[in-house]
């Protein structure tokens, strides 16, 4: 017997989402979004990527509107935590807890 589709299930968004996650760099920065706000420069360490790269990553989750940047405190946070968990749900495997971050408790 073969699964059937929902019906109501929004295909063009399910591919967007997926799009997204369709990078290893994206994928860390929503998993260690997803454990806390944190600032470009801890992003950066946490990745090991150079500010360039990280910005044009950022860019696009900004854009699609699953993070936003808080002027005020100076962090990127999940904006969109429904559209995480749905992608977390459909591959959990793909969204893997993050590693401590450089300097954590664990260092």
């Amino acid at each position: 017997m073969s699964p059937k589709l929902d019906p109501d299930l929004d295909l063009d968004s399910a591919a967007q989402l997926f799009s997204l996650a369709a990078n290893s760099t994206r994928i860390g920065i929503l998993s260690h979004l997803m454990q806390r706000e944190l600032s470009r420069q801890e992003l950066s360490d946490a990745l090991r990527v150079k500010a360039d790269t990280l910005q044009r990553h950022l860019s696009k989750l900004r854009d699609q509107g699953l993070i936003v940047y808080d002027k005020e405190a100076g962090v990127y946070k999940i904006e969109d935590k429904e559209a995480y968990e749905r992608l977390h749900q459909a591959v959990p495997e793909i969204l893997p807890p993050p590693p401590p971050l450089p300097g954590g408790e664990d260092d």
